[in-house]
């Protein structure tokens, strides 16, 4: 009984870090819903794709490509006389080195709707195989350095992958299990060969979709000097082999049968059973029964090749020939228009044309994602079909929600293909899935699972959020406005470039010492800083247990708790740094942003803003005003303050004192205008977006204009020493008031008033004893009560 495992079940029974395909006929949206799925929650960080032009081009066409150039990588291969024809799939991680090699293309069918086979390699039992896949990754390089297998950019990770399968295959093993490949030489000779060591063959049993006439199957039957050879027939496949045309040239074929590929399923599985004199040797993968594939090696193919016993049997049996017109058809080799390829390296697009003939000459490029359409102007396109495009400093991600492809036009011709972003390849290499969390959010997706992802990493990594990007003039404290504009944008020229044929998983040398992750991530912090306040409902993601739906928020909102969760961390991270320091200043106004940034995204926004904003106030209210020109955490801390009044006008003496004691005294009309909020700042938008230019005007007026319990300790003081009248005081004031009329007056000793040189939370009358809690109230309140001894105790300190 053969054993039956799906590639899927491979994918999800480990732990991978990095992931290769190699594929005939491709389809995008099939790998991003299922194998891409798998290998994120797999933990795969370096994924890539090689395909044959063909299935690339086919790719071109397909809806609901999100991911591609951007995620993942892909890689075009273009055969010279013939196709990339392997079906392999290599994955390295924690759980040890896998590999897969069989029939099926990276496709719906390939993976479950068609009648495949497939070989699993495992290192301890099958080292010689890992040693093979070594060889062919090894050769694959050299055919691309030589030019014989074209490419837009050498295949990513083939390098990582044959260092690994080399490693595995060091081990040594019976060499009962080995991958066969076209770069040796024809797949028949090779066969051919392996016979010969186990004494020859005797019977052939032939399984495959395709032929394209008897050639191929008396070319086999020659090499392997057996005149015995049987043809599977199957329910359902492309085309049936033509027993009839095979008689005629004097081949003597069998039909056969088996139930393992009776299915109704279209037949895709390619198999070559050969009984020898001294055992038995199954070949099974790419290879199908035609010229290009097994006799002349025009090919690039790829099939493990086994020497089993008796235990493993198809069970073949003598059944019918078909009628080769009753196949359903199929090119094995279909041909379409030209396409290209081309990568985003962060200084130029470099790329190449394919199947075009005479390219030389002036296009005009575009890019596309989605609805965005940008021109990128007129390109030269060399005489290979090479070509370079400098689109400026900054190609912006922002709305490329959706991978991008690259076009250029000619006349009324148009050729397209997938536009690949190696920096942004590189940081995903580097972190993951957080990385991609980063890059969705950063091109507007705002996903609530790619949020609740990347608020996780800012819990385990406040710093990482908190550090700026130096010489910012946001932060730097220039006095500079923050940019109003909304931007989102990622300066991808910034972001450190990879080679898309490393040798390891690590990208190369960084560029200001900053690695692929670490511009990422200062975009991510531009971007919660600039993004604009957030309008719509996010969409729900029901499997996803950190969010929840919410009527507050909306469904798919992120959870009260994960945000709260993200502040206290960032809090932790802001109180733990000197107050008047530079840091402490710039690293406030980022735990700013991201209150104003994530309450938006909530479940309960206008509760969560009004708590986190209080306690904002309370930690910024420690550091004062900048030295000279204000700063942008003065501009930040009066926004949040005036609007607060724009809210509340009630609260405007209490915000009055607020800025006295952040001012170290009267709020000066000069500095007053300097940090005036404007209802085009990105923060006064965030924290009242209806308010215009006259509402924040007026309320910062009105609130500089109220009377504060220091102006009137200041009166007070002022009056005693006199220099003017005594100022009114509130009725609850009233014995303290006495008094102090009475000192003013001079009919009290003035050592009946005592100032405070310092606050305290527990202040005391001269004779020791702590003011009791009604007393304690009053002096917070109005900043003078009466004390146990009957004098006037009087707080005048700004702090």
């Amino acid at each position: 009984m053969i054993p039956l495992v799906s590639p899927y079940e491979v994918l999800c029974a480990g732990k991978w870090r990095a992931a290769l395909f190699t594929t005939f006929s491709l389809s995008l949206s099939f790998f991003e819903a299922v194998p891409l799925h798998a290998l994120r929650k797999a933990g795969a960080q370096d994924i890539g794709i090689l395909a044959d032009v063909v299935g690339y081009r086919a790719s071109l066409a397909e809806a609901g490509v999100s991911d591609v150039g951007r995620t993942y990588d892909l890689v075009p291969l273009k055969v010279g006389g013939g196709c990339f024809h392997p079906k392999i799939m290599l994955l390295d991680g924690p759980d040890g080195l896998r590999a897969t090699v069989g029939s099926g293309n990276l496709t719906f069918g390939g993976w479950g709707h068609n009648v495949e086979v497939m070989d699993l390699l495992v290192p301890a039992q099958a080292p010689d195989a890992f040693a093979d896949l070594a060889d062919f990754l090894e050769y694959l390089a050299l055919y691309v350095e030589e030019g014989r297998i074209a490419v837009p950019e050498h295949p990513l990770i083939v390098g990582t992958m044959a260092e690994a399968c080399r490693k595995a295959g060091r081990a040594g093993g019976d060499g009962r299990t080995r991958l066969i490949h076209s770069f040796d030489g024809s797949i028949a000779t090779q066969l051919a060969a392996h016979s010969d060591a186990l004494g020859g063959a005797e019977q052939v049993t032939i399984v495959s979709p395709f032929f394209g006439g008897v050639e191929a199957v008396q070319a086999l039957s020659t090499a392997l000097g057996c005149g015995r050879i049987r043809v599977a027939v199957t329910g359902k496949a492309p085309e049936f082999f033509d027993f009839a045309a095979a008689r005629a040239v004097g081949l003597r074929a069998e039909p056969v049968r088996s139930d393992a590929f009776s299915s109704t399923a279209l037949l895709h599985a390619k198999v070559i059973e050969v009984t020898c004199r001294r055992g038995r040797l199954l070949l099974g993968g790419s290879v199908n029964a035609t010229r290009p594939a097994l006799v002349t090696s025009g090919n690039v193919e790829a099939s493990v090749l086994r020497i089993i016993d008796d235990r493993l049997t198809f069970g073949w049996s003598p059944t019918d020939a078909r009628d080769p017109k009753e196949g359903i058809g199929g090119d094995l080799d279909p041909t379409g228009g030209p396409c290209l390829s081309a990568r985003f390296d962060g200084g130029a697009i470099k790329g190449r044309l394919f199947e075009r003939a005479s390219p030389a000459g002036e296009w005009d490029a575009r890019i596309i994602s989605g609805a965005v359409h940008a021109s990128l102007g007129p390109v030269s396109i060399g005489l290979d079909g090479s070509f370079e495009i400098k689109p400026g400093p900054a190609l912006s991600i922002r709305n490329l929600i959706r991978s991008t492809q690259l076009i250029v036009a000619r006349d009324a011709e148009e050729i397209r293909g997938w536009l690949v972003f190696d920096q942004i390849l590189g940081a995903v290499r580097e972190r993951g899935p957080v990385a991609e969390a980063m890059i969705r959010t950063l091109a507007g997706a705002e996903e609530p699972d790619d949020l609740a992802v990347i608020l996780s990493f800012f819990v385990v990594n406040p710093g990482a959020f908190m550090e700026e990007d130096a010489g910012s003039p946001e932060i730097a404290g220039t006095g500079q406005r923050p940019s109003d504009r909304v931007t989102g944008t990622v300066d991808l020229s910034s972001l450190r470039p990879s080679s898309a044929f490393s040798e390891g998983l690590t990208p190369l040398g960084s560029l200001s010492g900053a690695t692929a992750f670490e511009r990422l991530l200062a975009s991510m912090r531009r971007y919660v800083r600039e993004a604009a306040p957030s309008s719509r409902v996010l969409p729900d993601a029901s499997e996803i247990d950190d969010v929840v739906r919410s009527d507050a928020g909306g469904p798919g909102a992120l959870p009260r708790w994960r945000i709260d969760e993200v502040v206290r961390a960032l809090a932790t991270f802001v109180q733990a740094l000197p107050p008047g320091s530079a840091d402490f200043r710039r690293h406030a106004v980022s735990l700013l942003d991201f209150i104003l940034f994530a309450s938006e995204r909530s479940d309960d926004p206008e509760d969560l803003k009004a708590e986190h904003l209080r306690r904002w106030v309370g930690i910024a209210r420690g550091a004062g005003m900048a030295d000279g020109e204000p700063d942008v955490l003065d501009k930040a801390f009066v926004a949040v303050l005036i609007a607060s009044v724009l809210s509340d006008p009630s609260q405007g003496g209490r915000v009055h004192s607020w800025l006295q004691a952040w001012c170290h005294g009267p709020v000066g009309s000069g500095w007053m205008e300097a940090v005036m909020p404007s209802p085009a700042g990105i923060r006064e938008r965030r924290l009242d977006g209806e308010a215009g230019e006259d509402a924040w005007r007026e309320a910062m007026h009105r609130t500089v204009a109220t009377r504060t319990s220091w102006m009137v300790v200041h009166e007070i003081q002022r009056a005693l020493a006199g220099v003017g009248p005594m100022p009114d005081l509130p009725a609850a004031l009233k014995e303290e008031a006495l008094i102090l009329n009475r000192v003013a007056s001079g009919k009290a000793s003035p050592q009946r008033v005592i100032a405070l040189a310092i606050r305290s939370d527990r202040p005391s009358c001269r004779c020791g004893l702590n003011l009791p809690v009604v007393g304690r109230e009053r002096l917070r309140e109005h900043r003078v009560s009466l004390t146990c001894c009957g004098l006037v105790l009087l707080d005048p300190v700004l702090e």
